[in-house]
């Protein structure tokens, strides 16, 4: 029979043919970058729990760092289960310590003025983690609190501007989408009214809409809000725009790096991802967007965003 050494080294080398592997190498870079800003922190938060997860799922993870030669000592070290939680517990201190006492974020630590963008961005990796892990990176009263700062500003914004403005535009998309995640959390005031205006607003007007991130965004909005038919035609019109190739497997054309926020093609195909997954259930698609994704993984070293 074959003897348990060989056993062994076969393991290991199926494992590291599998796709979760590019992710277990990318991780800690995402989390090393040395950066002050709070978008730097919510991300290595973010990339600690994800690896303390995959750990946990799959524990062989360990083994296989430690035995495999070819594996930088940096990556080995990142996944030491000792060391993750000591990372997670700094990042997570660092990150609860930046938050403002209005509830919202800036783009650094102690920075003069709140971000809803930074706000809602920490907000976003705060429910996906959930979503992914089960966990959460923020308390209940950070979470709770940083929610009612992003109801307040959208609250606001909509006052000043709900007469002049009838487009749906990514700002406040952004802002239903973060919300989509956190159903329970009730509003405040009359803050219900911003969103109910911007979530009818987009509903009405999802049509007008160029931008592959906000259409992703919107079918997810809608799936959450209870409109599966909505939701259902927005992720058909997004699948029928896609490309397909055996080597690349399913993309689209027009997602390409742009100078907006919105514009970061990683990003988009995980949102894309999302889409197929919880609005249509597609995972033959899942897997062929996952197979693009890999691709870039190999042929360009992903943004730490």
């Amino acid at each position: 029979g074959n003897s348990p050494t060989l056993q062994h080294e076969s393991a290991l080398v199926e494992f590291s043919a599998n796709p979760i592997w590019y992710a277990v190498q990318s991780i800690p870079y995402i989390a090393d970058r040395e950066d002050p800003s709070n978008i730097y922190r919510a991300n290595a938060l973010y990339a600690n729990s994800i690896g303390q997860f995959l750990v946990g799922q799959y524990p062989q993870i360990e083994q296989v760092l430690k035995e495999d030669s070819t594996i930088e000592q940096s990556v080995a070290h990142y996944f030491d289960r000792k060391e993750l939680q000591d990372q997670l517990d700094k990042n997570r201190t660092k990150l609860l310590q930046a938050q403002r006492s209005d509830g919202a974020w800036s783009w650094i630590p102690g920075g003069n003025y709140p971000s809803q963008y930074i706000t809602q961005y920490i907000l976003k990796m705060n429910g996906r983690q959930e979503r992914l892990t089960g966990k959460q990176m923020l308390a209940e009263k950070n979470r709770t609190q940083a929610l009612y700062y992003v109801d307040r500003e959208t609250y606001d914004f909509y006052q000043k501007w709900v007469k002049k403005q009838k487009e749906c535009n990514a700002t406040n998309i952004d802002y239903l989408y973060a919300r989509s995640f956190y159903p329970q959390t009730p509003f405040m005031g009359k803050t219900k009214d911003a969103y109910n205006y911007y979530y009818n607003n987009a509903l009405k007007r999802r049509g007008e809409l160029r931008s592959l991130y906000s259409q992703a965004q919107l079918a997810l909005i809608f799936e959450r809000h209870g409109d599966h038919k909505a939701a259902t035609e927005m992720a058909l019109r997004i699948k029928g725009r896609a490309l397909y190739s055996d080597e690349m497997g399913m993309y689209w054309r027009d997602n390409v790096s742009g100078l907006g926020c919105y514009d970061r093609p990683i990003e988009v195909q995980g949102l894309l991802i999302e889409v197929m997954d919880e609005v249509l259930d597609d995972s033959v698609s899942v897997g062929l967007m996952q197979q693009w994704l890999l691709k870039q993984k190999q042929t360009t070293r992903w943004n730490s965003n």
